[in-house]
């Protein structure tokens, strides 16, 4: 009797001040448009808002408030049809809490937490539809698609230059992705961050420097480099993407990182590779029509 007296006292202390509510609605960072709860999950388990009592550090890192109490510790919504939400049982005057989402392709960026003794009436909470680890997407139709065109480079010294490299995929894969109007490029992680789109071009058939104790260099038949035309074997000028940075949207929060790059920013248009400089590896991707050659071949000089 006296156990259950004392768990009793002690569960109705637990309980004390959790009695907030936040309301508001999930909210596109890039549209401003409420997400609705059909973006994410499944229609049987919609998007849920989820809070979860923490403190937060001077790094900005959070840990769990082990002190917040059981009934303190987590509370959830369903996101709805227009985006709004509702969070009960929040013991606001005794801890903060953070916010995430229940579907990991998107995070909350600089509203994701929500400090002790915060005012949680009429929140405009940001999502932004990436995911939290490192990748490069495509979001269409308010989905993502995994970009999965990742080749491997070689280099090789220019000839008439000392150290002047080019760098080239060993192969091109069948089924570039696509990035179309109202689509966008999806840069995610601190990892890519450095990561740049560069175009690729056609050359025609190229000799590259003579190694030591060679006659002559390497040749390759006809081929494409990044971002580097030809004009003969010695002649050649470094191209550079001409991107609308105006157009391109930039979160960094918490250790995490997203670009979002719409094809109308990519100039001209045509086939590139996200690429950081000096890897070994990069990604292939076309911004253009369907059906349209992104890489023609008349972009090549003519050897002839």
């Amino acid at each position: 009797m006296l156990t259950r007296s004392l768990f009793s006292v002690t569960a109705l202390l637990l309980a004390v001040g959790c009695n907030a509510t936040a309301t508001g609605t999930l909210v596109d960072g890039i549209t401003g448009e409420p997400v609705p709860g059909s973006a994410g999950g499944t229609p049987d388990a919609p998007l849920r808002i989820i809070a979860e009592a923490v403190t937060e550090g001077e790094d900005g890192r959070f840990e769990p408030n082990r002190e917040a109490g059981l009934t303190c510790q987590s509370a959830s919504s369903e996101v709805g049809g227009d985006g709004t939400f509702r969070i009960p049982d929040l013991c606001l005057s005794t801890t903060g809490y953070r916010l995430r989402l229940s579907d990991n392709n998107f995070f909350l960026g600089e509203t994701d937490f929500l400090p002790q003794g915060s005012d949680v009436a009429s929140l405009s909470i940001k999502a932004w539809h990436a995911p939290m680890g490192a990748g490069v997407k495509i979001l269409k139709d308010d989905r993502l698609a995994r970009i999965r065109s990742r080749v491997s480079l070689k280099s090789e010294i220019i000839k008439g230059t000392e150290d002047q490299k080019v760098f080239y995929p060993t192969a091109i894969p069948n089924g570039i992705p696509m990035v179309k109007a109202g689509e966008r490029l999806v840069i995610t992680g601190m990892a890519n961050k450095d990561m740049k789109l560069v175009p690729v071009i056609n050359s025609g058939e190229r000799e590259f420097k003579v190694e030591e104790g060679m006659e002559t260099g390497p040749t390759m038949n006809p081929w494409s480099y990044l971002g580097t035309k030809f004009t003969d074997d010695e002649t050649f000028e470094r191209v550079s993407v001409d991107l609308d940075e105006s157009k391109t949207t930039r979160v960094e929060h918490r250790n995490h990182y997203a670009k979002f790059v719409p094809a109308e920013a990519v100039n001209p248009p045509g086939r590139y590779a996200l690429w950081v400089d000096g890897q070994k590896t990069a990604f292939l991707v076309d911004f253009i029509e369907e059906g349209v050659d992104p890489n023609p071949k008349e972009d090549a000089e003519d050897d002839g």
